[in-house]
């Protein structure tokens, strides 16, 4: 039979009292096969002796400065608080990465193409909006530098590009950037001009569809642009440059007729009209719409008595007479 035995510490004076508690139930308190220190609700207990697992209604607060080290692979579906704010995400697969020279690739593993889509939220109309930002400041800036652009790849391949230009005369000009199988990078080929004008770099135009019964307009169409005003005996410059090539007129008010005009060495002439009204002459009579060079300019004066609306069609192929 084990003997139970109680030992005073000799160089102490302290009296310690064992109490039972106020209770009518007899009570067996087994002791550890062990040697060891008993513990109380003061003691710390060793991490050596943390085995299992704890009960959620253990832990009630858990600090960050308890954690170091590299934590364990958890769930995080439903962590809160550790987002960005502004930014919310139901992704299930990696969509974005960020490489150590910070560039940003957007991926979609889940689809065979790969979508970012800009949606405005605001219920009032509002678009979305890409903006591409570069930063121009400073100074020796170029003729021909770009401030932004957008590159198309096929894999690693660069295939064509849209950038704008940035510095003067070429400033606020876009410009369109292909790669013909001949090209080892993209070679600029179309510009949209900073007034508007456009310049195909190929000299070529191709209409891919003919104007067939189904058309709602023809293949070169300028019947919804504005019409010249042009009064009785009132001359008007076509485009105040000097020209030679030659032009399509139509008077859209008074007559509906047309005309083909060609013009060169200082000679305007009307080549074929669907009338008679048209004629070579800085001196139209009452029933007649006079075309003439005056200075390098080709010029049309209204020779009837009511006001006339011109619809033109030009083609400059010399700048002068």
């Amino acid at each position: 039979m084990a003997k139970v035995k109680i030992q005073g510490n000799a160089a102490g004076t302290g009296v310690f009292t064992i109490l039972s508690p106020d209770s009518d139930t007899d009570r067996t308190i087994t002791l550890p096969d062990t040697t060891g220190t008993l513990l109380d609700e003061n003691s710390s207990l060793p991490a050596a002796n943390l085995t299992g697992t704890v009960a959620d209604a253990r832990i009630s607060t858990l600090t960050s400065s308890k954690l170091t080290g590299a934590l364990p692979a958890i769930d995080g579906s439903a962590l809160t608080g550790v987002g960005v704010t502004g930014i919310t995400s139901s992704a299930n697969s990696n969509a974005m990465t960020i490489d150590s020279s910070e560039n940003i690739t957007i991926s979609n593993s889940n689809s065979a193409d790969t979508v970012l889509t800009i949606d405005s939220q605001t219920a009032n109309g509002n678009v979305g909006i890409l903006k591409i930002a570069g930063d121009v400041a400073g100074g020796g800036l170029g003729a021909g530098e770009q401030s932004a652009k957008i590159n198309f790849f096929q894999s690693a391949e660069h295939i064509c590009t849209i950038s704008s230009k940035r510095s003067e005369p070429d400033e606020g000009e876009l410009s369109f950037q292909t790669r013909n199988t001949s090209d080892s990078a993209p070679v600029e080929r179309f510009i949209i001009k900073k007034d508007g004008k456009i310049i195909n770099q190929s000299g070529i135009y191709q209409v891919g569809t003919q104007t067939n019964t189904n058309a709602t307009g023809w293949n070169f169409e300028t019947s919804s642009a504005s019409t010249i005003s042009c009064a009785q005996n009132t001359a008007v410059k076509i485009g105040n440059v000097t020209a030679s090539g030659f032009i399509i007129i139509n008077d859209t008010t008074v007559t509906g007729q047309a005309a083909v005009i060609v013009t060169g060495g200082g000679v305007v002439s009307v080549v074929g009209q669907t009338g008679s009204q048209f004629v070579s002459s800085s001196s139209p009579s009452t029933s007649q719409v006079g075309i003439y060079n005056a200075g390098g300019y080709v010029t049309i004066k209204n020779g009837k008595s009511s006001t006339m609306g011109i619809s033109l069609m030009t083609f400059r192929t010399r700048t002068g007479q």
